[in-house]
């Protein structure tokens, strides 16, 4: 088995079915494996083929310690990542609103519209097909809290 030129396995194979597990020898991006087999009477296949690993993951800084005042929005910060189309979910207390984007390691910004007193829970996330599959990334959970500055309790 070769990545590019480079030898990453080699064995005697037995007759019937036969695997190598290419995970570890994998980077983000597409890499090219080849895979030749010469029987007892020096007749050989060449087999090549395509593995592309793709990163889907979002991150955020966004600190939630700080209430919002009433009447203002909430600019939540976060970074997609992953060389593909994803859609990114953004569910307040269970309404979901959802972008969909291409761009990967870029700082983005969802802008929460103002809420009235009281707190909120922001639920955000990354889905994607990726070859047929789908795939859900981890979940970001923020507390939102807006407070009226009139009100002394």
């Amino acid at each position: 088995m070769k990545l590019g030129s480079t030898v990453i396995a080699s064995d005697d194979c037995i007759q019937g079915l036969n695997s190598i597990d290419v995970t570890s020898y994998c980077n983000i991006g597409t890499q090219r494996f080849s895979l030749n087999v010469t029987d007892l009477g020096g007749s050989t296949a060449v087999r090549t083929f395509t593995v592309q690993k793709v990163d889907v993951r979002i991150e955020s800084d966004y600190n939630d310690r700080y209430p919002i005042e009433m009447g203002k929005s909430a600019q939540f910060t976060y970074t997609p990542y992953g060389a593909v189309s994803k859609t990114i979910h953004f569910k307040l207390n269970g309404e979901e609103e959802t972008i969909t984007t291409s761009s990967s390691g870029i700082l983005q910004s969802y802008v929460v519209p103002a809420k009235p007193h009281g707190t909120y829970l922001l639920d955000v996330w990354i889905t994607a097909t990726i070859n047929g599959t789908d795939v859900e990334t981890n979940h970001i959970y923020k507390d939102l809290i807006w407070y009226d500055p009139t009100m002394d309790d």
